[in-house]
């Protein structure tokens, strides 16, 4: 899949592992780490492997979540131009292949 990042401290955490480790420490660095090769490696949302992958809307946007450690998640969204949808007009997430790294939290 193709990665995006909402911003600039979010695209340095994912992108530098030193950054990572002073943000988050070792292991959920470890972790983030992981899911992001993951991430990259998939074709779609629905061919990842692991990682308890949580889909929902909450209110103005459908989001994943995915695992990592000590409670943190990464949250992120699709981010094609023209949204794949299913037959019932929510995200088709099986023909998701561009999404956006929206934030690392432990509170959403």
């Amino acid at each position: 899949m193709e990665l995006s990042f909402t911003n600039t401290e979010i695209r340095k955490i994912c992108e530098d592992n030193t950054v990572a480790k002073e943000t988050y420490g070792q292991e959920v660095a470890y972790k983030l780490k992981s899911r992001l090769a993951d991430l990259i490696a998939a074709d779609n949302v629905m061919d990842l492997p692991v990682g308890n992958i949580f889909m929902y809307n909450n209110g103005d946007a459908y989001k994943c979540k995915i695992d990592l450690s000590g409670g943190y998640k990464i949250i992120f969204c699709q981010n094609h131009v023209k949204v794949p949808l299913d037959d019932n007009g929510e995200t088709n997430w099986s023909k998701v292949s561009r999404i956006k790294i929206l934030q690392i939290s432990r509170n959403e």
